[in-house]
Parts: structure tokens; sequence; C-alpha cells
């Protein structure tokens, strides 16, 4: 589609905490994430990620007759792939926010690509949209024991679902699912446990962002087991930085 010459600056105004040096006695977990994202390291990881990256394409590719002339809002934009795929599927226009100094090489990579008159850089935004109340959350699961083994961790993962479109598409990050560079996260039990086949354990995860860092997540996990080998009434608090 055809822009207007207002549409095709590209933003890049200073993150005002990254604007100052600061050295590891001072920087916060907040300050080290932003800094880990503004390596190349990290974002070649990402964009090697076929099943990531293509899945994220095609949701786009294959149903162009939702981005057509809209616009649309890239928060983490990153090396802006995600930005490019938008526009190439029909967007009016596209506004990517990052915070992190791999702004900086995006907007070339945008320009490299002649898809500059669609995209727009910022290096930070402010969301109020979304409540507090839904940032924290509360879960039961059940899980059933497979074979006679022990087990030391639980691991979580997390699927990625485009449903809302005329094509669906999406992953899993699960352990048995093709590779992802999200992999998974795993909780250690101090104790292991002693299971057998057709056993469960049950119990509930609770997750809410740091009372100090709201980018830093605390969990808890309450086990309860009953096995014929093994009982556990377990709870124990997790931090993730």
């Amino acid at each position: 589609p055809a822009i207007s010459s207002a549409q095709t600056s590209v933003i890049s105004p200073s993150c005002p905490e990254m604007a100052k040096f600061l050295n590891p006695d001072e920087m916060t977990s907040r300050d080290y994430y932003f800094d880990s994202y503004a390596h190349f390291g990290i974002h070649e990881e990402m964009l090697k990620d076929e099943v990531r990256t293509l899945t994220y394409r095609n949701s786009m590719y294959h149903n162009k007759h939702i981005f057509k002339d809209k616009i649309v809002l890239d928060v983490g934009s990153g090396t802006g792939i995600l930005s490019m795929f938008a526009a190439k599927a029909g967007a009016k226009h596209v506004y990517g926010i990052e915070c992190s100094s791999i702004s900086e090489y995006s907007e070339k990579i945008i320009k490299a690509n002649h898809l500059d008159t669609f995209l727009i850089f910022s290096q930070e935004v402010d969301i109020y949209t979304v409540k507090p109340e839904e940032l924290s959350f509360t879960s039961s699961f059940c899980l059933q024991i497979q074979r006679n083994d022990y087990v030391h961790a639980l691991v979580t993962y997390f699927n990625i679902e485009f449903t809302k479109c005329h094509k669906k598409t999406g992953f899993s990050t699960a352990p048995d699912a093709p590779y992802t560079h999200w992999k998974q996260t795993v909780f250690y039990l101090e104790e292991y446990l002693t299971v057998k086949r057709g056993e469960e354990i049950v119990g509930t995860v609770s997750m809410k962002p740091n009372e100090k860092n709201a980018r830093d997540l605390d969990f808890t996990f309450e086990l309860d087991f009953k096995g014929q080998l093994c009982e556990a009434a377990i709870a124990h608090d997790y931090k993730m930085r």
C-alpha cells in the first residue's frame, strides 16, 4: 500500500534507564534483562529457531486478510523480523518497540530490506492495559507416572497457538516437541520421589511478579504424593531472575 512521507520516519528515542552507564554493582535484574537483548547472540539463537520463526511468519502470511491495511504494534521487536513479516503480510504501518540498543541495528536491517516506509521503531513504551491481578495465578495439576523411576524435578513449558484467524497454526516448547530456543524451565526438588507406573503426583503451582522487580517471577509449588514406595507433602518457593 502507498505510504505518505509523514509515515516514513524511524524514531529511536533513548531509554532513560539505559542512558547512563551502569557498573555491575548498580545494575538491577531489569537492567540485566534489557542488556542481554542488546547483544547479537540471543537474536541469532532466536532467528535460527525455525520452529518459532517460521510459525510466527506463517501465522501472518497465511492470514493476510487480518493484517491488510492494519496498524500493527510489535512490543519487544528485537531485530525487527516479526515487524517485517507483518509489513509483508499487508500491514499499513508497523510500530516496533524495543528497549535494548539492538534497535539501532534493526533500523539498518529494515532499511536494507526496503521496508523503512512501513516501520517506525521506538525504544520503550508504558502499557497500562494489563490488570495487576491478571499477572498472578494459581493452577492445579495432576501428573501420572509413566514408568518406575525417580522424580528429581518438575519441568514446565508453554504452547503457542494462533487460533483467531482463518488458518490456525502454532507450536509447543514441550521436551518431546521440536527444539526451540526457549527450551524448558526446570524446578528441582530438594528430595527426590521414588515412583511407580500409574501413580499420581497432585499439586498446585502459583506464580506472581516479584514485589521489587516486576520482571522477576516468584513461583510456589505444592505437591502431594502418596505412592507405594514413597510419600511426600512438599511446598517450595522458587525465584526466576
